[in-house]
């Protein structure tokens, strides 16, 4: 009689077992596809966040319409070409494969761009006469030298050979 209990007890315990699975894996199902049809598509975040929640059988469609959001929002920023589109797509996009095209378009529209409107700098001609020393700046006694008048170091004129002897035999220079 006990192990008649015991046999029904493990088949009771197994078909409850498995209905419970299998009424849990609907519900799941369930939940999976009213999920999928209340995203929003057009999100590339909503799309990465349902597809980490291992979406099942929507997987590939998930995968897809990413995927489609990626190209479709590259192609705008590039048609755009401004800087502020690029990086919005670099930002929405960060593990693309285009990203990083993406951000080299950035950086030439950088480079094109005017300089940006800075005050103007004096320009200092080093080969130009320097102005007097101050006063000040002379040690007592030290007799204070005109600028020179030429730019740059004076030339250097190598000093005149001195006349040799001729050796015996050879012609006088």
């Amino acid at each position: 009689m006990a192990l008649i209990a015991i046999v029904t007890f493990v088949v009771v315990a197994l078909v409850g077992g498995g209905g419970y699975y299998f009424w849990n894996q609907s519900q799941n199902a369930d939940a999976t596809a009213t999920a999928w049809q209340a995203l929003d598509k057009t999100s590339a975040a909503d799309l990465q966040a349902f597809i980490d929640d291992s979406p099942g059988e929507y997987l590939d469609e998930a995968q897809q319409a990413l995927a489609t959001l990626e190209e479709t929002s590259f192609q705008e920023a590039m048609a755009a070409s401004t800087i502020p589109a690029l990086e919005a797509f670099v930002n929405q996009f960060p593990q693309s494969r285009r990203a990083m095209e993406a951000q080299g378009r950035i950086e030439e529209l950088r480079l094109a761009q005017p300089a940006a409107a800075t005050p103007e700098t004096e320009t200092v001609d080093p080969n130009a006469p320097s102005a007097p020393a101050s006063e000040d700046l002379v040690p007592p006694g030290a007799a204070t030298a005109p600028a020179p008048t030429t730019p740059g170091p004076t030339a250097i004129t190598p000093p005149a050979q001195p006349e040799t002897p001729a050796a015996e035999g050879e012609a006088p220079n």
